[in-house]
């Protein structure tokens, strides 16, 4: 059954222009859809510098129990989308799920497009900090997310699926702890036309004492033309096996390129971990920085994959095997720069995670352009 788009504790319903600007929006009744709701062609709407709050909800559905603490919902004609609504620097606190965007689902219908959710606090999701779905030129940045709370095995820190066009995700700082089985950031089916089109920058993330199986990236259905850059990813504390930094679990891939990143796993488990040949077969590693205290690949069956079979067989002779020195479990900027150097360098990416300037030659690999620590 589909949620009634009248059932927010705030609705906007067809209106377009709205602001919403330094409000506490805050309810106990998990039934509601959504804490606030737009519907029925509600556009360029913009929700700022608010504080969205309701407890954690660590399980839900359709009937009722899944609350999002703001939500768009489609219809299923065409072009019953809410397009370019903007979330920005807002405290999203509890709920099922933070921020639920996304167009209709009908395959053939065009999507909700122009979304921007940027510089917000999310904690204490029970199911997905930013569930991104059915969405065109969207563009992610600049939020944090935190997790210590749900029971919800599956917790996603993005969840992107079909997500298409031009879009982004960088500058993001996903700390998750203590968790069941999760996920930093999950593609599902996103594709773009454009070479370099969908590029993931930037972005940390941090997965500390997973109780399961934690991935900081994993790709799950078609793929076209996403970049994934100079990006900084750590599993680390409680030995698991069956972590993995970077894991191609469904679906075929086209020209996605993995570039410049560094892929640590501290807890016992792979960097790589791919369940079938054809998941990879038009990947492109590059110039990426690798650590595993177990296994460092996972390859069909074969739980301990030859790391210079890996190179071979993908081309990625280029990347190497160093331990990252980090300055915390939570805080992924580096404390020592030897062997962090890359020598491919990104044009369109100028910047780092904190805004600093990137080398035009030699940038450093992840999210951080090192800086000394006196100087940061």
């Amino acid at each position: 059954m589909y949620p009634d788009p009248n059932y927010g504790m705030f609705n906007i319903e067809g209106a377009d222009y709205i602001t919403l600007k330094n409000i506490t929006f805050k309810t106990n009744n998990i039934n509601y859809e959504a804490v606030i709701l737009l519907s029925n062609m509600s556009r360029h709407v913009s929700i700022k510098s608010n504080k969205v709050i309701s407890e954690t909800v660590d399980s839900g559905s359709f009937s009722g129990g899944s609350i999002s603490l703001i939500e768009t919902f489609a219809g299923s004609s065409e072009g019953e989308n809410n397009d370019y609504i903007c979330i920005d620097n807002n405290i999203l606190t509890g709920g099922y799920i933070g921020a639920n965007v996304g167009g209709t689902g009908v395959v053939k219908y065009s999507k909700e497009k122009g979304a921007i959710i940027k510089n917000n606090t999310f904690s204490k999701q029970g199911s997905k900090a930013i569930y991104l779905n059915n969405e065109e030129n969207a563009f992610v940045f600049d939020n944090l997310i935190t997790n210590s709370v749900t029971k919800k095995s599956g917790f996603q820190g993005m969840d992107l699926y079909r997500v298409i066009g031009e879009s982004s995700v960088y500058n993001n700082r996903i700390i998750l702890d203590g968790l069941e089985s999760c996920a930093g950031i999950e593609l599902r089916g996103c594709v773009t036309e454009k070479v370099d089109g969908f590029p993931i920058y930037n972005n940390m993330i941090a997965i500390n004492n997973g109780k399961s199986t934690c991935t900081a990236f994993l790709v799950n259905r078609d793929t076209k033309n996403v970049s994934i850059l100079y990006n900084t990813a750590c599993i680390k504390g409680v030995t698991q096996s069956s972590s993995r930094t970077f894991s191609m679990e469904r679906g075929e891939s086209s020209n996605v390129r993995v570039v410049n990143n560094i892929f640590q796993n501290k807890a016992g488990g792979h960097i790589y971990a791919v369940l079938n040949e054809r998941f990879c077969k038009d990947y492109i590693f590059s110039s990426n920085v690798y650590f595993s205290t177990g296994n460092i690949m996972k390859y069909g069956t074969n739980n301990n994959f030859p790391l210079h079979e890996w190179r071979s067989k993908m081309k990625d002779e280029s990347s190497s095997v160093k331990e990252a020195e980090f300055y915390n479990d939570k805080d992924l900027h580096l404390l020592k720069s030897e062997g962090f150097r890359s020598d491919t360098p990104i044009s369109f990416i100028k910047t780092d995670i904190d805004g600093n300037i990137r080398d035009k030659n030699h940038p450093f690999i992840g999210a951080d352009e090192f800086t000394e620590p006196d100087d940061i």
